[in-house]
Parts: C-alpha cells; sequence; structure tokens
C-alpha cells in the first residue's frame, strides 16, 4: 500500500511540473510534431501506414498509440500531447523500478528529483509526439528487464524498426553478452529480433535522397558538437538554457554552471566503482549499471560521429536519451555524498539547488511566451479568405497548416517538400490538380526564397504568381511566415 500510494504522488507530481510544457510548450507545432499528429489521426479515422510519410527509417507506433486514444479525448491542443506525455511517464516509472533495484534509498530519491525537475526543453522533447523516443526507452528498458533471451530480442528488434536511435540500448546489451561470451543467449536475441527486423525492411518504401543536407564550414563540425555535449550536460542539471541557446550560446554556457559540476563530470568517468561492476557481471545490478555506463559513453560519441558526417550535425536531439545515464550516475553519487563531509553534502545540494531553479525558471518562461500556433491560425484565415484548398512548400510550413484544418475541417491539403524530396506523392498530387495553391515558407528558414519563384511545379504541373506575397507576423514570435498564391499556367500531361 505504501509503495502504491509513493507511486501515485510520483505521477502526480509528475504531470503537474509539466503543466506549463503541456499547455505552453516551446515548440508546439512545426513539420515534425504535426506530422506525427496528422498520421495518428489517418490511423484514427481508418487509414495505416507502417513508416512515417517520406521518412522511411522511423515506424509508426506512437501515432497507433495515439491513434487510440483519440477515441476517447478530444481533438484538440493540449489533449493532442497526452498519449505522448502518457509513454514519457511510462518510460520514466519503467527506468526507476530498474533504477530500484540497484540504486541505495538516498541515491534513488535524487533520481526521482531529477526526473522531477528535469529541464523544460527536455519535457517539451518528452511529450511533443515527434521523435519516438519514450517508445524506444520504453523498449530499451523492457529488454534489459527481460528474463528470455527471445524477449529481448523482439525488444530490441521492434526498437529499431520505431527509430534506429534505438542502438543506444543495442549496443550496450550486445556488447555485455560479447564481454561475458554468452553466445548461445546472443543466437536466441538474434532470433527474436528476427521478426520486427523483417517486418521493418519489408515495410520500407523508396525515397528520393537528392536533395543532401546544406553545406556547412568544415570547422563547424569540430566545436559545434563539443559545444552542445557541454552546454546540453550543464543544462541538465538545471542551468536554464532555451532550445535556441543550446545550439548557439558559445561555450560560456559551460563555464556558467562548470564550478558546480566539474567535479562531478570527473567522477562519472573516475571514481565510479568498477570493481563493483565486476561483482554484479552477472547479476541485474551489473547489466544495468554495464549499460548506463556505456549509454554514458556512447551517446557522445555517436553524436559526433554524425555530427562529423555532415549531415543534420546541429541538431541536439540526438542527444536526448542522455539524460537517463547522466542521472542515473549523478543520483549514485550525490546520495553517497549525502551521507559523508560537510563539503560534499553542501556539494550535492547545490547541485540540487540549480536543478530546481533551473526547472522553475524555464516553466515560467514558459507561462510568459506567446503561443507558437498563433502564426499558423492567422495563415489557416488568410488562406480560407482567399479560398485556396492546397500548399506547397517545406514541410516545416505546410504541415502545421493541413493539421490545424484537418482538426476543424475541411483541411487544406499540403504538397510537402524536404529539399526535393516528395514526404508525401499522394498528397501533391491532388494538389497539382487545383487551379490554385499557396507557396509558404518561414522566413528565418535557409530555403525561404527571395525573390519569389516566377514559376513553381507541383509533379509535372506548372503555376505563375497570382497575388503579391502576404507575410504573416505576430509579436514576441521568433518566424514570419511568408505566403504567395499561385495559379496554374500549364499542366504537364503525365500528371492528368
Amino acid at each position: 500500500m505504501k509503495k502504491t500510494y509513493w507511486l501515485l504522488l510520483f505521477c502526480l507530481a509528475w504531470f503537474f511540473l509539466r503543466l506549463p510544457s503541456l499547455l505552453f510548450p516551446q515548440d508546439e507545432l512545426n513539420g515534425d510534431v504535426s506530422v506525427h499528429l496528422l498520421m495518428a489521426l489517418d490511423w484514427f479515422q481508418g487509414g495505416a501506414s507502417r513508416y512515417m510519410w517520406g521518412q522511411n527509417y522511423l515506424g509508426t507506433l506512437e501515432n497507433l498509440w495515439g491513434a487510440l486514444w483519440f477515441k476517447v479525448l478530444p481533438l484538440k491542443f493540449p489533449y493532442l500531447y497526452l498519449p505522448t506525455a502518457l509513454l514519457a511517464l511510462l518510460a520514466d516509472l519503467l527506468f526507476l523500478s530498474l533504477a530500484s533495484r540497484v540504486l541505495p534509498v538516498r541515491s534513488l530519491i535524487f533520481l526521482i528529483l531529477f526526473l522531477l525537475f528535469a529541464p523544460h526543453i527536455l519535457v517539451d522533447e518528452q511529450i511533443l509526439p515527434a521523435f519516438s523516443y519514450s517508445i524506444v526507452s520504453i523498449l530499451g528498458f523492457l529488454a534489459i528487464a527481460a528474463l528470455s533471451p527471445l524477449a529481448r530480442g523482439f525488444c530490441l528488434g521492434l526498437a529499431f524498426y520505431v527509430q534506429p536511435i534505438s542502438v543506444y540500448f543495442t549496443v550496450p546489451l550486445i556488447f555485455y553478452e560479447l564481454l561475458n561470451k554468452n553466445w548461445r543467449r546472443l543466437g536466441w536475441i538474434a532470433l527474436g529480433a528476427l521478426p520486427p527486423l523483417l517486418f521493418a525492411y519489408f515495410s520500407m518504401t523508396p525515397i528520393d535522397e537528392s536533395a543532401g543536407a546544406s553545406e556547412r564550414p568544415t570547422q563547424y563540425y569540430f566545436y559545434q558538437p563539443f559545444r552542445l555535449i557541454l552546454s546540453f550536460f550543464v543544462m541538465l542539471f538545471g542551468y536554464p538554457v532555451t532550445k535556441h541557446e543550446l545550439t548557439t550560446t558559445p561555450s560560456f554556457i559551460a563555464l556558467a554552471g562548470g564550478f558546480t559540476l566539474g567535479g562531478l563530470f570527473v567522477i562519472l568517468f573516475l571514481a565510479f566503482p568498477l570493481k563493483r561492476i565486476a561483482q554484479w557481471s552477472r547479476g541485474f545490478g551489473g547489466l544495468l549499471t554495464f549499460v548506463m555506463l556505456c549509454q554514458l559513453i556512447l551517446i557522445p560519441v555517436l553524436f559526433m560521429i554524425k555530427s562529423y558526417s555532415g549531415f543534420d550535425g546541429y541538431t541536439n536531439r540526438y542527444l536526448w536519451l542522455w539524460h537517463y545515464p547522466v542521472y542515473f550516475f549523478a543520483g549514485w553519487i550525490l546520495g553517497k555524498w549525502s551521507q559523508e563531509g560537510m563539503g560534499k553534502r553542501a556539494y550535492a545540494l547545490l547541485i540540487l539547488l540549480c536543478l530546481t531553479a533551473g526547472s522553475l525558471w524555464g516553466k515560467f518562461q514558459l507561462l510568459k511566451s506567446p503561443n507558437p500556433n498563433q502564426i499558423f491560425r492567422a495563415a489557416v484565415d488568410y488562406l480560407r479568405d482567399q479560398r485556396i484548398s492546397g500548399v506547397m512548400g517545406d514541410y516545416w510550413a505546410v504541415y502545421p497548416i493541413a493539421l490545424l484544418t484537418r482538426l476543424d475541417g475541411p483541411m487544406i491539403l499540403p504538397a510537402p517538400l524536404h529539399g526535393s524530396i516528395e514526404r508525401n506523392r499522394a498528397w501533391s498530387e491532388e494538389v497539382g490538380q487545383m487551379p490554385r495553391v499557396a507557396y509558404l515558407c518561414l522566413k528565418a528558414e535557409p530555403w525561404c526564397e527571395k525573390p519569389a519563384p516566377e514559376e513553381i511545379e507541383v509533379l509535372g504541373s506548372k503555376f505563375k504568381p497570382d497575388l503579391i506575397g502576404k507575410t504573416i507576423s505576430m509579436p514576441n514570435q521568433k518566424e514570419d511566415l511568408l505566403i504567395r498564391i499561385y495559379s496554374q499556367s500549364s499542366v504537364h500531361p503525365s500528371s492528368r
């Protein structure tokens, strides 16, 4: 009964501290969030898809989960985010359940506080349906807890179908079996992973990769990953950083929190009792600690490798699952320090104060921030006044329009692009048959062409400018939305 009481208290505190992010998320409507919600609505209304529209490396398990909840939830904000928030809560509960079998009580208390007072940037990524990180975490933790190697393999295979970032769990678990020379278990794990991997392989659809990534200076890929890793690490312990600052602010972010965290960062790598891991090597404690230690090193290393590859290197989202191993070891160390000398106790208390103050500051900033939906709602009103039924442009601009209009109907159909990649060819074909379309782009993005193109083409259908472009802006908004109206001038025979 006492355990149930504490579990209920944790869940209530978890949701209460995330209310600002649920009601006022920092990055509420963007292309990635909108496409997940659009696909969940498609499932809800009878459609089905095995892979994300235009991104055939992402499975749609999270969309199916959302569609099931949409049967009982109102189809409006912020209820649309509740299914993903529930997944994030379940992932945290599973993590705590595993950690409680390894960590002493004091360390577990610190870990609970870390999860409750996680920075608002991390919380936003947890509750917004964009990258399926929570489902990957759930399947990864289930794989760690699985007694049967078949079950462990199935969880790892299914996690890979959902999101390839699941290698953060797969590599440590496979490496663990190799170190212990469990060849038979490895075979059973491979057998268990085979069905979901085969399903993933045969579900994949071809995609045009001709767009490529935008070019960046070579030195960018050498200093930016280190800066992101340092600033992200400091952010996890409460130093207030916005998502924009995390990517752009110089390394003084690390210096600002370094006096508090420097010693802890060193201890994570140098002072952890490796002998204890050796003693636990054949028990659950050893497995979990080994996975957490591998992730602590593996996640930033893989992030840097991806950055140096020259594709999407500026994106900090590949670091998000790093908070689990960081909080695991930080909680373990601070729990020990809280029982030792006055100096270490004060150090532990200072870190805890930084964590709570930074988290509460971030939530306060969210309450003051404008609603990111405003600019897209204004665009919807303008497009309907112009009797526009189809929009084309980068998916980051057109998917939010499609989502907002699908919720209250009739839907303005998008022809979403990512560079030269058609992210939903069926929709693009329909838009190409319309007499008038709108071309949308966010002015802060490099692909927002200036001046307006004299002609645009949608799968063979050619359009000429009709009206002078309209720019929609809102007070305190970071981006303006540029809308240009085009009328069809000629249609390629193959598109009829």
